[in-house]
């Protein structure tokens, strides 16, 4: 974090700098400094596909979900095939509680094109998957993307997203798909 700070201190007009720190204060749960972060480096280039993404996620995390999905499609429409937009994007056309925003055909076909690129080997974008697939009412196939995204988790000792699957999984088994409002909860 010192390092972007610095960064950021001694440039002038470093949008990479910016939504780099931003990713860095997302991870620390600092999500109402990281979209400072993000929005300012999108004053200097409105076009950043990251700072977009960072924005987003910070707002979905505020549980501002239309604000999220307007900075996800203009990540998108940036690049097309910036994985990290692709599945937070189809996570909440996926999930969202507000049936606006839903779109479960398109959120297949984000992390369908995100799995196509970049294999099955990361349990977090299985489990977009299988969220994706359950709000297109493939119950099954929600059921087995999420036992292999276990798997994976499992064998990477992910105990917090284990515990999340097999919630997903009994969800799923009430022919139910997932909903997140976005806001933190932890």
């Amino acid at each position: 974090e010192a390092l972007w700070r610095h960064t950021v201190e001694i440039t002038s007009n470093n949008d990479v700098a910016l939504a780099s720190l931003a990713d860095l204060l997302l991870r620390e749960g600092a999500v109402e400094e990281s979209l400072v972060q993000a929005e300012a480096a999108l004053r200097i280039n409105p076009d950043n596909p990251d700072a977009n993404n960072n924005a987003a996620l910070a707002l979905f995390r505020a549980g501002q979900l239309e604000q999220a999905a307007e900075h996800w499609q203009r990540s998108l429409r940036v690049n097309p095939n910036n994985a990290n937009a692709q599945c937070n994007y189809a996570w909440l056309l996926a999930t969202a509680p507000d049936a606006a925003l839903r779109d479960g055909t398109r959120a297949v076909q984000l992390v369908e094109r995100v799995l196509a690129r970049k294999g099955r080997d990361s349990p977090a974008v299985l489990r977009v998957a299988d969220a994706a697939y359950a709000e297109i009412g493939q119950f099954r196939r929600a059921i087995e993307l999420a036992e292999e995204a276990l798997r994976l988790a499992r064998a990477q000792s992910n105990q917090g997203l284990c515990n999340d699957l097999q919630l997903n999984i009994a969800s799923y088994e009430r022919e139910t798909p997932l909903r997140d409002p976005g806001r933190m909860q932890r």
